[in-house]
């Protein structure tokens, strides 16, 4: 009767169990639950340690089949009532418990026991990490992870320390170790140790990281052991974790150079790089320092290379490094240039080793202009301070040093860029100041006193400063201390449109370039002459562009007198006008002619007639006549009919600038008219065997076809030309 109750205390107790599992099953969780209940309900029959030991006793005074069935409870559902006869048909069939009863119920007992101790670990979970009791429905889903091996100790455990309930509690990196402490290790934290993992996380690892590390550890590996948990292994997958020295790297640049703690999208970007070696450490290091969050910050100098002596040396700035570098920067070169400088030391090499990156200083070598060449660029610098008075922007002393590095313009063109633009002009500096500036400035020394009192003469007695400029330009000392810094001191070719240099040689006097003649007056610096100047005992007349102008008529106008000149064997003809007191020394105009040779008389004579058409030898006639003496004429080309300037001698046209007449002086028709119009009766003519013929020199003949009849010259046939587009 006793066993009877027994057993079917065990099947109540089975089923209660089972109805039980079923119940705490949350939803999410259904299948995993199902999968319980069954395996609970076939090993129904299995008893607790205690009510097994009870069966045994019972089994030995081999009770009848009848005191079974009426050990039955009346409350006993269906289900357990047919369990129960079909235990007791078992049991009358033999007058001992089966030995498998026995080893089914040992098998209950450590299940029974697993159970327990799976809840226990799953409670401390919740306990510790939530700070709460278990729900009955995660309680179970959680023992059946880890009861049916699906999880190990470290899974679960990751699942309640990165569950969304935990997130939430938003706990600070102090909390979170103590949290790993208590859960991992069973103890609190000690405060070397907490230091240690939460230093970690400042420098850039996350949390998983921590955890991992955790869980690597013998108190948890103890801890799963003591409640017969797996307890497996965890490795972070987080790009921040794989090295956190480079890691760590990344996060003191946002702390040296931003002077805040990291964005973790930013840290992982730089971190990703840096692991694949797209990036190397000089690159991240000028990746900060030239970002627009660090440019906004507009640091001092002097704190720019305390920041560097930072983040390069992990030290202080000594004094003496710290006064180079600052020098450096004052002689214009660019905070890169520096930052290179940095990058390529030995300090920075070995740190960059310790964290385990490469340094490769060489990728953020600055191709500034600026930075090309220092010497050239403390030069440049001295013209802004000396000449301008102030600092330069960016950009202008790159454009400077590059035009200077290529050659594009001389030494020369950047002293008179400096010295003649407004900018100066404006500070309104005086004589001996300019010079003082100058000397500072090109040659970056003061002037010396009979120096300067040499200049201020000059200037005193009309020399330009432009001038002043290009004369110390030409100096030797100039010239050398260009050739030393690699630029020429003169560009070949026009000089601001003032000067003329060949070979690096600044031209003077007159020249000739591309068929125009100038005149670079050596008493102004060499600078090319414009508007009216006196040369060589002449009065000339340079256009704008120091072109000098061969003819004035139009520049002058009509004279009251003039002088001619008639060189006989060069057949030109040359007229002057006067220039008050000093006398006829303005060169006018030069015309081609055709003389007679000997037969046109040398002297010097007066005008005494005009003639609009005269009968010449031949006969024939010319236009616009005016004797000089005797039968000597000035007079167009000859043509054969009186009065017709269609039957112009075409041969004879095309002999001006030989020798070729009778004796008088043949002229375009052009040329004899201006002399008609122009030269009053009484003007000096001068005829020579030989002479200079000036920088005019011979105009050019007109050649013409056989059938052009009639002088281009001639306003009163030009209609023809314009009809027959010849001329």
């Amino acid at each position: 009767m006793k066993l009877k109750r027994i057993m079917a205390l065990g099947l109540c107790v089975s089923t209660v169990l089972a109805s039980t599992f079923v119940s705490a099953t949350p939803t999410e969780t259904s299948g995993l639950a199902s999968a319980q209940v069954t395996v609970v309900e076939e090993s129904s029959d299995s008893l607790p340690e205690a009510f097994a030991e009870t069966a045994l006793d019972e089994t030995e005074s081999q009770a009848s089949e009848s005191e079974f069935t009426e050990a039955v409870p009346a409350e006993v559902t269906e289900t357990e009532a047919a369990e129960t006869e079909v235990t007791a048909e078992s049991t009358a069939e033999s007058t001992s418990i089966p030995e498998t009863s026995a080893s089914e119920t040992i098998e209950a007992e450590a299940a029974s026991t697993e159970a327990n101790d799976l809840a226990g670990f799953v409670t401390r979970l919740y306990q510790i990490c939530l700070d709460r009791t278990p729900d009955a429905n995660g309680l179970q889903s959680w023992i059946d992870v880890l009861q049916n091996h699906r999880d190990s100790g470290a899974g679960v455990a990751f699942g309640f320390v990165f569950s969304p309930e935990y997130q939430k509690k938003n706990t600070s990196n102090d909390e979170y170790v103590t949290m790993l402490y208590r859960v991992m290790l069973g103890r609190e934290p000690d405060a070397s140790g907490k230091a240690s993992w939460i230093k970690l996380m400042q420098d850039g690892v996350t949390r998983k990281y921590i955890f991992a590390g955790f869980i690597g550890s013998k108190e948890f590996t103890g801890i799963c052991n003591s409640y017969g948990v797996d307890r497996g292994d965890y490795q972070s997958d987080d790009v921040r974790d794989r090295q956190p020295a480079v890691t760590s790297f990344v996060v003191r640049l946002y702390r040296e150079v931003l002077g805040r703690s990291y964005d973790p999208n930013g840290l992982t970007n730089w971190v990703t790089g840096l692991l694949n070696k797209t990036i190397k450490g000089s690159e991240c290091a000028w990746g900060f320092l030239n970002s627009d969050e660090f440019i906004k910050k507009n640091v001092s100098d002097s704190e720019f290379l305390d920041i560097l002596y930072n983040v390069f040396f992990d030290r202080g700035a000594d004094t003496s490094g710290k006064q180079a570098w600052q020098k450096v920067l004052d002689s214009g070169l660019s905070r890169q240039h520096v930052v290179s400088g940095f990058a390529g030391s030995q300090e920075y090499l070995k740190l960059c080793a310790s964290y385990g990156i490469e340094a490769a200083p060489e990728v953020i070598r600055s191709t500034e202009n600026r930075d090309q060449n220092q010497d050239l660029t403390a030069l440049v610098m001295r013209y802004y301070t000396y000449a301008l008075g102030r600092k330069p922007l960016a950009r202008d002393l790159n454009d400077w040093t590059g035009r200077l590095i290529s050659k594009s313009i001389s030494g020369t063109d950047l002293t008179l860029g400096f010295f003649t633009c407004d900018e100066y002009a404006n500070r309104g500096r005086s004589n001996s100041e300019f010079v003082s500036d100058v000397y500072l400035a090109m040659l970056g020394r003061s002037v010396d006193a009979p120096g300067l009192n040499n200049w201020i003469s000059l200037l005193n007695s009309g020399t330009s400063r432009r001038a002043v400029c290009t004369m110390l330009a030409d100096s030797q000392e100039f010239i050398d201390q260009c050739n030393r810094l690699g630029i020429v001191y003169a560009v070949d070719g026009w000089n601001n449109g003032l000067y003329y240099y060949k070979n690096g040689k600044k031209l003077s006097g007159w020249q000739t370039i591309s068929g125009n003649q100038y005149y670079f007056n050596p008493n102004n610096g060499n600078e090319k002459q414009t508007g009216w100047g006196y040369v060589d005992g002449y009065k000339y007349y340079f256009g704008d562009n120091g072109v000098l102008r061969t003819d004035l008529r139009n520049v002058l106008g009509k004279q009251s007198s003039y002088f001619i000149r008639i060189i006989r064997d060069k057949n030109v003809v040359q007229v002057y006008a006067k220039d008050g007191s000093n006398g006829y020394i303005i060169p006018v105009v030069n015309f081609v002619c055709s003389t007679g040779g000997s037969n046109t008389p040398l002297g010097t004579f007066r005008t005494q007639n005009q003639y609009r058409w005269h009968e010449l030898m031949g006969p024939c006639w010319g236009q616009w006549c005016t004797r000089i003496v005797n039968g000597v004429l000035f007079h167009s080309v000859f043509y054969s009919e009186n009065g017709n300037a269609s039957t112009l001698s075409v041969s004879a046209y095309n002999k001006l600038g030989v020798t070729a007449s009778h004796g008088c002086i043949r002229l375009t028709a052009g040329d004899a008219k201006w002399i008609y119009d122009n030269c009053s009766l009484g003007t000096t003519v001068q005829i020579v065997e030989d002479g200079d013929i000036g920088r005019y020199g011979k105009p050019s003949a007109y050649k013409l076809s056989s059938s052009h009849t009639w002088d281009p010259t001639d306003p009163n046939m030009y209609y023809k030309c314009r009809q027959k587009g010849c001329h």
